[in-house]
């Protein structure tokens, strides 16, 4: 579609991005992508909270594969689940590219499959289950995904 939106979707995250397109938008805006350990400490806050906006999943608070609705919302659109910092949309809508390589964690029983990036947040297609703050995915940097898309960081001055 040429980078047009349909009508009313004027405020609907982007998707179907590879990991290539998230990071070069993110350089030409002057910030980046946010590597996984960033992602998760705006979306915990200091309490380490499950979910951005407590421990228990909350329907009103994110669009989960439990709302039926099948598709991305507006950015925005569950005020009362952003994160302790006030960031909206970490659980739920749309999953986001990190900067981070994928690499299983310190004795975890995973195996390593180099070339891929991690996936975080969840999306409108995951159970509430998959949109902690904890969870992660990955997929090939080159994927293009209708639930996958992306939040740029700012590195401090």
């Amino acid at each position: 579609m040429d980078g047009a939106y349909s009508p009313g979707e004027a405020k609907f995250p982007v998707v179907n991005v590879s990991w290539f397109d998230a990071r070069d938008y993110c350089e030409w805006r002057g910030k980046r992508l946010p590597t996984e350990q960033e992602w998760e400490f705006a979306a915990r806050g200091k309490e380490n909270l499950l979910y951005p906006y407590g421990n228990q999943w909350k329907p009103q608070f994110s669009n989960a594969g439990e709302t039926n609705l099948k598709k991305p919302q507006a950015v925005g659109s569950y005020p009362d689940g952003a994160s302790p910092f006030g960031i909206m949309d970490m659980a739920g809508n749309v999953a986001e590219w990190t900067d981070s390589d994928y690499k299983p964690y310190s004795g975890s029983k995973a195996k390593p499959d180099d070339g891929n990036k991690i996936i975080r947040g969840g999306s409108f297609i995951n159970p509430a289950s998959q949109q902690t703050a904890t969870d992660r995915f990955f997929n090939r940097p080159t994927r293009t995904i209708d639930y996958v898309g992306f939040r740029c960081a700012k590195s401090p001055n």
